[in-house]
Parts: C-alpha cells; structure tokens; sequence
C-alpha cells in the first residue's frame, strides 16, 4: 500500500499509540498506526518545522547582509 491515499474514517488511541482507522481500497477498513503514514513523521526525519524554517531564513538573511559588508 506504499505509496497509496486512504480515507481516514476515525483515529484512536491504544497502548500509547495513534491509529488512523480507513476505508480499505476494494472492501472494509483497515487500522495502521500513525507512525506507518505521512502524519507520523517526526522531526527526526530531516525535515524542519515552521519554526526551525523561520529561524533558518533569519540565519541566511544575517548571513547575507555580513557577507556584502553592510
């Protein structure tokens, strides 16, 4: 299923852990935790929130105006 969109009916909770409950492409519904999905990525992952992306434009821009000297 890689690769694939599912409609997500509901999500719940068990033994610490998100579920997504979905519609299952053919027939049914079919449970995946959330950390087998795009919603559960971490910030470990590489990518940066909207904070760290905001800090980082902040760092580029001071970057910029030190190295043309103004």
């Amino acid at each position: 299923m890689r690769g694939q969109r599912l409609d997500v009916l509901f999500s719940k909770r068990w033994a610490g852990e998100t579920l997504f409950v979905c519609v299952r492409p053919g027939s049914g519904q079919i449970t995946l935790p959330a950390a087998w999905t795009d919603r559960g990525l971490s910030t470990e992952d590489g990518r940066l929130s909207v904070d760290g992306l905001a800090a980082l434009g902040a760092v580029t821009r001071t970057l910029k105006v030190v190295d043309s000297g103004e």
